[in-house]
């Protein structure tokens, strides 16, 4: 058993005596609280009963005064110094005294002469007047006024009394003599001094005045009988009220009475009359009450002290000996802590791991277990340095080193490397702790392959933009270059048609209309890229359309390479147009021979596709749905991810000066965007390309529409045509050729030259050919315009514009008959016999 702890004694003697000190303070601070009340209700019991003697002494002056002034008194009292009065006014004089002593509470009224001798008196057995009634009754004589006199005792009477002089004066030679006086006698008691508001054993009240070197007192007490005139208290005791009262006229004061007893007292004068009034109460009986509850509270603090004493040491006891059976249960505790901690720290999604100075590994959760990809065995107790052979040399174990070595928390991202299983991104909260480092490991291999692609997706959409820029400026110069190539070659042409083979033009006119001929060429694969190429899409099976051309690929290729052609089964159907389809083919079968060599093999295969919102979230061209892919491989040279990056840039070529124009490839991604469909390309050096594009699923009603044969024979007519042009040389150019084939032709410059030329020729004029985009209005309004005079009239649209500006016009539909500028003999003398043959 431990002994019992002197610091507890000691704390306990101090909490005892704060508690005695507070105690003390608290009875201190109650006693000035009592001691304020209880004087402040010896002022307000004081300052009561002053006022209400004040208030009684002029209510009876107030009575004397109307006395004074009244017309019976004084003529009576003026005609009884000649003659004694007569029996009938003293009747009716006492009768009024009678009438009057209800009201007032006198005890005795004498009527009196001038000496005061009584002329008769209320009370028949009362005595002689006191000599304080002769001083009073000569003052009111010589003052004019009703005057109360000092108190006396009279021998043999218990009571003290005052009187009230009333004089009467009588006027003789204009000088006013005294005539008679009433003298109204009062008891003391009457001005009620002992009595008290609230229940009391010791308070009093006193009236007292000065006399000579003494205080006087003028009543009876109730804690001392017959003490008025015989109790006499020197001005020498300066602590009795009685002497307090007289010297400092009113207020508050302790002291001690008569009696020897410590008193409270308040006091106060009494206005015109030499007394004061003095209340007082014992101190015992004011602090009474509290001395008793503080006597009860000191009894109840030492039992207090003696059961608390008593009831530590029972506890101490108590807890002594259950201290073993407590270190038990703590330890317990301890240990289902530790287990519901381990459950904790196993059940985080972060790794929690503790390193020593030495790097060996003192704690790991499952978490951090399983990044590890080791065993809990194989990682307890061992050194990371031959865990992970090679760590040193990272940049994890250089923040590591820097937060063991610096003491200063650390903070990296980046990858690890394992021996066998590849490699994860992390990010390592390190903290400095008195045992070492302590690492917090978050795996964030998956948000990091979010960001790569993240930044894969910016690139395409950079690529993208790039690319449809280049595209607005090719078709924005399309328009224009068709004009003029349109203007050379019709010339030449129409050349061509006047001269002879051995004429020495006709060789320069040759290679003129072949230049130009390239350049058209070169101007249709810009437009292909920039997704402007005028095009006439129908529902075709992608299966048929690559077979029907084959033939062509194979020639194109070369004997020396292989094709495999491999078709899916049931392919959906496309909607897009079978011209840009067969170019499509035909550059990737141009670049995958290049690309090959002397021998190899190249490889068509179809098939079906279907893209959800993740493999799209990856793929921004994408938009989820069901495709038909077109799949163009080859076993050539393949390509870096230097060049795939630029393979569909417009003039990007890999191929010797004069060998390429750049465009091939260009014109592919061209075609394949205008149709909706997007392509990837999957390439390495040495392992061959594989192009895959992709053309969305047609689910339209429209049935294959077969390709049209091209009639390259030049047919003429003798109908009369409406030519609308603005551009003059592309319109003088135009009657040229049409009036070689015969045709009669009616040319207008401006829409409203050509309506008032239709309204003169109307009925002989079998087709109008108008340019789509002309200054006044389109040819479309025009055409619109013209054909409310004639509904039957047939008309050919022309447009050197890109297929965006002609299909805002609305000249691209199904049923519209159009020519794409520069405009050929051959093709304007077919598109001519056609619109003029046809039923509607």
């Amino acid at each position: 058993m431990k002994k019992f702890p002197c610091l507890l004694i000691f704390l306990l003697i101090i909490l005892f005596l704060a508690l005695a000190s507070s105690g003390i303070w608290l009875y201190n601070f109650q006693k000035r609280e009592i001691l304020g009340e209880s004087f402040a209700t010896l002022e307000a019991v004081c300052e009561l009963k002053a006022e209400r003697i004040i208030e009684w002494l002029n209510a009876r002056k107030n009575h004397a005064s109307v006395i004074m002034a009244s017309r019976y008194y004084n003529p009576l009292a003026g005609s009884w110094l000649s003659s004694p009065p007569a029996e009938p006014d003293i009747k009716n004089v006492l009768t009024g005294f009678q009438v009057s002593q209800n009201l007032y509470k006198y005890s005795d009224a004498l009527f009196v002469n001038p000496e005061g001798k009584i002329y008769f008196r209320l009370d028949p057995e009362g005595n002689e007047l006191h000599e304080k009634a002769l001083e009073a009754l000569d003052s009111a004589f010589r003052e004019n006024q009703a005057l109360f006199s000092d108190i006396y005792k009279i021998e043999g009477v218990t009571p003290s009394f005052f009187d009230l002089v009333v004089p009467f004066f009588m006027d003789a030679e204009g000088k006013k003599i005294p005539s008679g006086a009433i003298i109204y006698r009062y008891d003391l008691n009457l001005l009620m001094l002992n009595f008290w508001p609230a229940p009391s054993k010791t308070a009093e009240t006193m009236l007292v005045k000065m006399d000579g070197t003494n205080v006087v007192l003028l009543n009876d007490l109730i804690l001392k009988k017959d003490s008025a005139f015989n109790l006499s208290i020197p001005l020498s005791r300066s602590n009795d009220p009685s002497v307090i009262a007289v010297k400092l006229k009113s207020g508050t004061s302790k002291g001690i009475d008569y009696r020897g007893i410590k008193i409270l007292s308040a006091f106060r004068p009494i206005p015109e009359m030499n007394w004061h009034l003095v209340t007082k109460i014992d101190e015992s009986e004011v602090f009474s009450s509290l001395r008793f509850s503080f006597l009860i509270v000191l009894v109840a603090f030492l039992m207090c002290v003696v059961c608390t004493y008593t009831i530590i040491a029972v506890i101490w006891q108590r807890k002594e000996k259950s201290h073993y059976r407590s270190l038990f249960e703590a330890e317990s505790a301890i240990r289902k802590n530790e287990i519901r901690y381990q459950g904790i720290l196993d059940s985080m999604m972060e790794g929690f791991q503790i390193i020593d100075f030495n790097w060996n590994i003192l704690y790991m959760n499952a978490t951090a277990i399983r990044f590890s990809r080791l065993t809990k065995n194989d990682l307890i107790n061992k050194n990371i340095l031959d865990l992970f052979p090679g760590i040193q040399d990272s940049a994890i174990y250089a923040a590591f080193n820097r937060c063991m070595t610096e003491r200063t928390p650390q903070t990296i991202i980046h990858d690890f490397n394992y021996p066998v299983e590849g490699r994860a991104w992390f990010i390592f909260s390190i903290q400095p702790i008195p045992e070492g480092i302590f690492i917090l490991s978050s795996d964030i291999t998956e948000q990091h392959k979010l960001q790569e692609d993240k930044k894969s997706l910016q690139s395409q959409l950079l690529q993208a933009q790039k690319l449809e820029s280049i595209g607005r400026l090719a078709g924005g110069i399309a328009h224009d270059f068709n004009n003029m190539l349109n203007v050379i070659l019709g010339h030449v042409q129409l050349s061509l048609m006047s001269i002879n083979n051995d004429h020495p033009l006709f060789k320069g006119l040759m290679e003129i209309e072949k230049a130009a001929l390239r350049s058209a060429e070169l101007t249709q694969q810009l437009l292909a890229f920039a997704r402007k190429q005028p095009i006439s899409p129908s529902a075709t099976s992608m299966n048929q359309l690559i077979s029907g051309h084959l033939n062509l690929l194979k020639r194109l290729i070369g004997e020396h390479l292989e094709l495999l052609w491999i078709p899916g089964a049931d392919t959906w159907p496309v909607y897009t147009d079978t011209g840009q389809i067969h170019q499509v083919l035909t550059n990737l079968a141009v670049n995958a021979r290049d690309a090959i060599g002397t021998s190899g093999r190249v490889t068509i295969e179809t098939g079906n596709v279907t893209f959800d919102e993740y493999y799209c979230r990856i793929n921004s061209e994408c938009i989820p749905g069901e495709y038909v892919m077109l799949s163009f491989s080859d076993n050539g040279c393949g390509m870096d991810k230097k060049t795939l990056e630029c393979i569909f840039d417009p003039f990007f070529t890999t191929k010797e000066v004069g060998k390429g124009t750049g465009l091939g490839l260009s014109m592919v991604f061209g075609i394949v965007k205008q149709n909706k469909g997007f392509i990837n390309v999957h390439s390495e050096p040495g392992m061959g390309t594989t192009f895959k594009i992709y053309f969305p699923r047609y689910l339209g009603t429209e049935k294959e529409i077969p390709e049209k044969q091209k009639n390259i024979t030049l047919t003429s007519g003798n109908e009369t045509i409406l030519l609308v042009e603005d551009e003059t040389l592309v319109r003088d150019l135009a009657i040229l050729m049409l009036e070689r084939l015969g045709y009669k032709v009616i040319s207008a410059s401006t829409p409203n030259e050509a309506i008032k030329l239709a309204e003169k020729h109307l009925k002989d004029i079998s087709l109008m050919m108008v340019d789509v985009v002309m200054p006044e209005m389109t040819g479309r309004e025009l055409a619109e315009h013209i054909l409310k005079m004639r509904p039957d009239l047939k008309i050919l649209y022309m447009s050197g514009y890109t297929a965006d500006v002609i299909a805002h016009h609305g000249v691209l539909d199904s049923n519209i008959n159009f020519i794409q500028k520069p405009l050929f003999l051959d093709d304007l003398s077919a598109k001519i016999r056609e619109i003029l043959d046809s039923s509607s």
